[in-house]
């Protein structure tokens, strides 16, 4: 059998130099080279190891990347935020922060493994200052009723029940380089706190199985980020006013993702319709396993709960808001009796 140019030069050479050449490639067109034959099948899958390996992205925040997935499974929690964008970019090594997010039945299993991982906690001196952990869960538990403690269905509707009172951790490591854990202690589910971000392109998480990005086409083949966020939140955190500028350096500094608000016509790179965690437009990549899922095919390895997407022309987005993400077919119903579904022609189910 005869082998490509390709192949040998990517063969014979070290892994940083295939980093490096495949570092202008959109990862659509990456994976779609390995199945041309198992030799290019292999090299790939060595490139994904490298670039898009969890424990490894995780090592950069915990020294036990593997306790810190069991930690995310026994506290049912979730990583997101700008460095899972960063992840999935393959630009991880100027990310300092990491953004947690949990309900309250595991804060303080969270926690501890923070304390555990040597690092502080730093509350905020506007709100209170009390710097042990254990007792500060306690009390945010023992401020809410049980109904209060979890916001999900119908009862899921505004920007503020999908908001998150944030606790800041930090710590040094050995190049005495500044870490910063957010931990976001959320009402609802944990996916609707990661659809409520500033913009799509933030619609990133990773759990203990799986790394899963919602608006794959858009975000890293169109380098679009489409506004979604609705209304202000002044009773939890400022993380939309922080997601906001973290994009819009992340964009003016390397023109890597262009933001979309407001315009005056449907854009069809949009990834607009009913939706669900795991469906063909997802991008899923396996904690366990080397298996992956592209943007390009329907995946199999996960099939998580159900969203729809409803771009401005539907008229239920705000000013400055491209789209609007929520329970599925409640907007939608909603957009259709006042006659303004048919306006959005790109809407399908």
């Amino acid at each position: 059998m005869s082998v490509s140019l390709l192949e040998t030069l990517l063969s014979y050479q070290d892994v940083s130099f295939m980093v490096a050449f495949f570092r202008c490639w959109d990862p659509a067109t990456i994976f779609l080279l390995g199945r041309l034959n198992y030799r290019l099948l292999n090299i790939v899958r060595c490139y994904q190891a490298t670039v898009w390996d969890i424990p490894t992205f995780l090592r950069g925040w915990f020294g036990r990347p593997l306790d810190a997935l069991s930690m995310l499974d026994a506290a049912s929690a979730i990583v997101c935020g700008p460095s899972v964008l960063q992840f999935f970019d393959r630009n991880v090594l100027d990310a300092t922060r990491m953004d947690v997010c949990v309900g309250f039945g595991g804060l303080s299993e969270v926690g501890q493994f923070l304390v555990s991982e040597g690092y502080s906690f730093r509350p905020a001196p506007a709100r209170q200052r009390i710097r042990d952990f254990d007792l500060v869960a306690m009390m945010e538990a023992a401020r809410h009723s049980e109904s209060e403690l979890r916001v999900d269905g119908d009862k899921s509707a505004t920007q503020e029940d999908h908001g998150s009172r944030a606790f800041r951790f930090l710590k040094f490591d050995r190049r005495a380089s500044l870490r910063v854990v957010i931990v976001h202690l959320v009402r609802c589910e944990l996916h609707r706190f990661v659809l409520s971000m500033h913009s799509t392109s933030l619609a990133n998480y990773i759990s203990s199985t799986h790394a899963v990005s919602l608006f794959p086409r858009s975000t890293f083949l169109k380098r679009k980020s489409f506004i979604g966020c609705q209304e202000r939140t002044p009773e939890n955190d400022d993380s939309l006013m922080i997601e906001a500028k973290w994009l819009r350096t992340y964009e003016g500094d390397t023109g890597r993702i262009a933001l979309v608000g407001s315009v005056t016509k449907v854009d069809a790179d949009a990834e607009i319709g009913f939706r669900c965690i795991g469906d063909s437009r997802c991008w899923v990549l396996s904690t366990k396993t080397r298996e992956c899922c592209l943007p390009l095919e329907k995946p199999d390895i996960l099939r998580g709960p159900a969203f729809e997407v409803m771009d401005w022309a539907s008229g239920i987005t705000r000013h400055g808001s491209y789209l609007r993400v929520g329970e599925p077919f409640v907007w939608s119903s909603w957009a259709r009796s006042r006659g303004q579904l048919s306006a959005s022609p790109s809407y399908t189910t």
